[in-house]
């Protein structure tokens, strides 16, 4: 048995202390030994344990609907994500609104997110958790531009296809569709055709590569961080909205767009540009079937509720009480007569 007490514990010590206490003098004094008081006593034992709030835990086994499908996004958000090109649409947008629209696309799928930043991690695990799936994209945005070392694809897209190849050891039931999202700009290799060397997407049942931003490009904007109210946000810096290049010249970013269909091409996936991703979900789902998987889920923390119990009684004393005082009015009445 566990408790949970409605009110400070100290709090309920000290009122039930008072409360019975005072109680229990009346009952000792012979003058007041009466039915009333023992009444009282009781109904002041009960409210206190009520207000315990006690409860006994169990376990609690509840199905839970998944699919086999894992949407496995794949996402550069380095600097360069944060350009404006013709449309006005920053590239990390049109990015965050593919995704919530993938994601939205299909039934209770499962959600992970590796990305590529100042550094390259997992962004998220994969998950049935879609709420937080689409939370996390909403709020994707390129981090302060100087923090970075530059866009490492190859790194990226190595480290991710790590992850999911471990991932299919343990349940080789998942189904990966992997979605590798970039603007093609690869500071660090900077190649024009991609070769794969370490990592490997063979084992995804599907993929796709999406590219961002335009041939023309637009300026790199200088992110900084910004620490007011105590929360971390990123913004353009006012003094310097856009990175300068070595000459001084405010440094243009431009779609790689060859680049990302070598990349397409040697992971044998397909190639579409921002937007355009009704036919990849249509085709993903031609795939994999989007099967319903039944899995059993162990819920520790339910517990059945006693309070509701000694409150019943707490109701019976009363009603034995106010009975009681009843009779002694209708009796008081006769005896006027």
């Amino acid at each position: 048995m566990i408790f949970k007490p409605i009110i400070p514990i100290y709090a309920l010590i000290i009122l039930g202390a008072l409360v019975i206490g005072l109680t229990v003098f009346c009952i000792i004094n012979r003058n007041h030994r009466k039915m009333s008081n023992f009444i009282r006593l009781g109904i002041s034992i009960l409210l206190i344990l009520a207000m315990l709030r006690p409860m006994v835990p169990f376990k609690a086994k509840n199905e839970e609907a998944r699919t086999n499908i894992v949407l496995y996004f794949v996402v550069d958000n380095t600097g360069s994500m944060a350009v404006k090109d013709e449309g006005g649409i920053a590239r990390e947008d049109a990015l965050k609104q593919d995704m919530q629209d993938i994601i939205n696309s299909f039934e209770a799928p499962r959600v992970a997110i590796f990305a590529q930043d100042a550094v390259t991690y997992r962004m998220m695990p994969a998950t049935s958790d879609v709420k937080t799936a689409l939370s996390l994209a909403e709020n994707l945005h390129a981090k302060a531009t100087l923090s970075s070392e530059g866009t490492d694809l190859k790194k990226l897209f190595t480290e991710a296809s790590n992850y999911m190849n471990n991932y299919l050891e343990s349940d080789k039931d998942a189904e990966f569709i992997v979605f590798l999202m970039s603007d093609g700009e690869d500071a660090i290799n900077g190649s024009t055709e991609y070769n794969i060397e370490d990592g490997s997407f063979e084992k995804a049942t599907y993929g796709a590569v999406i590219g961002y931003g335009s041939a023309k490009g637009g300026q790199v904007p200088n992110i900084i961080e910004d620490y007011s109210g105590g929360i971390i946000t990123y913004r353009k810096n006012k003094d310097i909205p856009y990175i300068l290049g070595k000459d001084g010249q405010e440094v243009v970013s431009s779609m790689n767009e060859g680049y990302l269909k070598s990349v397409a091409k040697s992971y044998n996936f397909t190639y579409t540009k921002a937007g355009d991703i009704k036919s990849l979900v249509e085709t993903a789902k031609g795939k994999v079937g989007n099967k319903l998987v039944f899995e059993e889920v162990v819920d520790s923390t339910t517990a059945f509720e006693l309070y509701w119990i000694f409150m019943l009684f707490t109701c019976v004393l009363l009603l034995i009480e106010f009975a009681r005082d009843f009779n002694g009015i209708l009796a008081e009445r006769e005896a006027k007569k």
